[in-house]
């Protein structure tokens, strides 16, 4: 299932349920087809499961969390202060994202 909510936590849209395992950001494919402006005037606050949602869905401003890189062993892939307050104040998550 998939939730969209304000910036208020408002519920603005809940899709329908689906079985197996079926990608996040496909679901906002289905419900939200890519050849459309849906989010064109949007501040837009994605999880990390959207990584196609830049390309696909034109908006006004993505906020999406910073995620710490691969790297060889015993190298330090730890994010940055920096990124750490980013991720817990401009990037909690409150527009869309998918409940189990």
């Amino acid at each position: 299932m998939l939730i969209i909510k304000g910036i208020d936590g408002k519920i603005l849209y809940v899709s329908k349920l689906y079985e197996g395992k079926i990608a996040d950001y496909q679901i906002l494919k289905y419900d939200f087809p890519i050849n459309q402006d849906w989010f064109k005037d949007k501040e837009v606050r994605i999880d990390l499961g959207f990584e196609g949602f830049p390309s696909d869905y034109p908006c006004k401003k993505i906020r999406k969390p910073h995620k710490k890189k691969w790297v060889a062993k015993g190298q330090s892939n730890d994010l940055t202060p920096e990124h750490i307050e980013y991720n817990k104040s401009d990037c909690r998550c409150e527009g869309i994202q998918r409940k189990s």
